[in-house]
């Protein structure tokens, strides 16, 4: 039979590592090409209209102002482009649900569908 007499607990605690800052800069946001002069025109129009950057628009910032412009631009890209959730979510980077959730498309959504809600 063979007995372990070696306690595996450690006498001495190992040091712990130095704790690195964290800095709260948020990443860089990449604005997709797309080249249309009518998307142009949105980009143009709300960003004067809210007073935001591009930058913003697509950034992931929950700011109410940038969530305003964020969701006009969904629904403009959908009802003036026809362009469908799918499409939208994948040029924004962002969940589909959302963009369900913006144009009105889901049961618990605060807006109804079709209307152009201009927070």
């Amino acid at each position: 039979m063979i007995r372990i007499t070696t306690n595996r607990k450690r006498d001495t605690p190992l040091p712990r590592p130095p704790r690195r800052a964290i800095l709260s800069v948020p990443a860089p946001v990449q604005v997709p090409v797309y080249t249309s002069h009518k998307m142009d025109d949105f980009k143009r129009c709300i960003t004067r209209k809210h007073c935001v950057s591009v930058e913003d628009i697509f950034s992931r910032s929950r700011v109410k102002h940038l969530v305003a412009a964020r969701r006009e631009f969904i629904k403009r890209l959908h009802h003036e482009m026809r362009w469908n959730a799918t499409r939208i979510a994948t040029h924004l980077q962002m969940d589909i649900t959302t963009i369900n959730h913006h144009l009105g498309l889901r049961r618990t959504s605060k807006v109804k569908y079709g209307a152009l809600n201009d927070d």
